[in-house]
């Protein structure tokens, strides 16, 4: 009896693996100033966002890093044709705020770094355009 149980929470565990793993919407940026995002700071450069707003998951990749998985509030919106990637200043930082288009709103949820940079009065916000992969 405990085997079977035992199996059961293994496939439903691979199961919940598979489904969050389903990357809806995969996107590319490049971004020419440094920014917080995933709890860290990421220098200026060509990023890849994998976006899954069933799971409400994201992952950002750069050549330069080491990928990290990050929370988003997901929902999905009318498909305007075009992808911006949109980042607010405070101070002299910029953070990850959202993915917008391609039928998606992703709102990202910030970490305790960008809760530290968020304590600023916001002094800007500037979108890039991105561009979807197959």
């Amino acid at each position: 009896m405990t085997k079977r149980i035992r199996s059961l929470i293994g496939l439903a565990l691979l199961a919940a693996i598979s489904a969050s793993a389903q990357t809806i919407n995969k996107v590319q940026v490049n971004v020419p100033f440094s920014f917080a995002a995933a709890g860290k700071t990421w220098a200026a450069g060509l990023y890849k966002l994998d976006i899954n707003p069933n799971s409400g998951l994201a992952m950002l990749h750069s050549r330069q890093s080491v990928s990290r998985l990050f929370l988003t509030d997901a929902g999905y919106t009318p498909d305007t044709g075009d992808v911006r990637v949109r980042f607010e200043r405070y101070g002299s930082h910029w953070v990850l705020r959202a993915i917008v288009g391609g039928g998606l709103q992703v709102n990202v949820r910030p970490g305790k770094l960008e809760q530290e940079i968020i304590s600023s009065k916001p002094s800007g916000s500037r979108s890039l355009i991105a561009h979807r992969e197959p």
